[in-house]
């Protein structure tokens, strides 16, 4: 179970990402949201590179240099710190050695400055920031599914480099183990995550399970999916209660899942409850 705040996005925000990629949809999004008309070709001419290498890094399939990542940072309107920790972010995807990254990541909380997140290990904090790891995670309940980088790339639609750092991720964690023919082993039967204070590796989780479930509405049928929602009236006094009762219902949903004989799909399953209104003033 996953749990923690989050926030809309704002081209500002980029200490809320722990991947330059996310931020950079982020940005495009919140434009598009703002003008229709506005794509991923007007961002790459305000950025001055073609709309085919944009989409090629957005998409993973190439990285982003250190000399565009600068040019970039002029672009986006980022201050000196907030273009420091972009220009950081792409150097942590790039580098090849675990050395560097773990210094890397050092360099991106400090400037960060995020209260409480030099609680988590650097591993953890990367784990929690990307959502395929959770659903790597599911993917070795598959049935006849072998979780080579490959077959999961395949799946999830992530790159093979993404997925094996993933699966390399697990294991140093602790979260799996490898067993015989390839194939891994949970360590434990699930992972249960809670913040009560905002966090920014979780942010950064719900931020992209919310985006796959806006995709899901128009790539996947009725069928396949259920998304609704209600709005209520209500005391603040009960949000704990709610959140007991949610957090039961998850566990039921978890127990319920668990008894299928035959999972062949890694599935989903959001809860929102977020304040609509402005508070009132006293």
């Amino acid at each position: 179970m996953i749990c923690g705040s989050g926030t809309l996005y704002d081209d500002s925000m980029v200490f809320d990402y722990t991947d330059y990629r996310h931020y950079l949809k982020s940005v495009l999004a919140q434009r598009a949201a703002k003008n229709p008309k506005y794509s991923l070709r007007a961002m790459a001419r305000s950025f001055s590179i073609s709309p085919t290498l944009l989409s090629q890094i957005s998409n993973g399939q190439r990285n982003l240099t250190p000399a565009n990542a600068v040019r970039l940072t002029k672009k986006l309107g980022l201050n000196k710190r907030e273009g420091e920790y972009f220009c950081n972010l792409v150097q942590y995807q790039d580098s090849k050695h675990e050395e560097s990254k773990d210094l890397l990541l050092e360099k991106i909380l400090s400037l960060r400055g995020v209260r409480g997140i030099h609680n988590l290990s650097l591993d953890a904090f990367q784990l929690l920031s990307a959502w395929y790891h959770f659903a790597i995670l599911e993917m070795l309940n598959l049935v006849r599914f072998k979780p080579s980088a490959r077959n999961i790339s395949e799946r999830l639609g992530i790159s093979t480099e993404e997925a094996d750092e993933a699966i390399q991720r697990l294991v140093r964690l602790g979260i799996i183990e490898p067993i015989k023919n390839g194939h891994y082993q949970k360590t434990h039967k699930g992972i249960k995550v809670e913040s009560a204070e905002k966090n920014a590796a979780l942010q950064s989780f719900h931020r992209q399970t919310l985006e796959k479930a806006i995709t899901s509405l128009a790539t996947q049928s009725p069928k396949e999916r259920h998304i609704g929602s209600e709005t209520f009236a209500l005391d603040p006094a009960q949000i704990p209660e709610a959140q007991r009762r949610i957090n039961e219902f998850l566990d039921d949903m978890a127990a319920f899942f668990d008894k299928g004989n035959n999972p062949t799909e890694v599935y989903h399953l959001g809860v929102q409850l977020f304040r609509l209104t402005r508070k009132e003033q006293v």
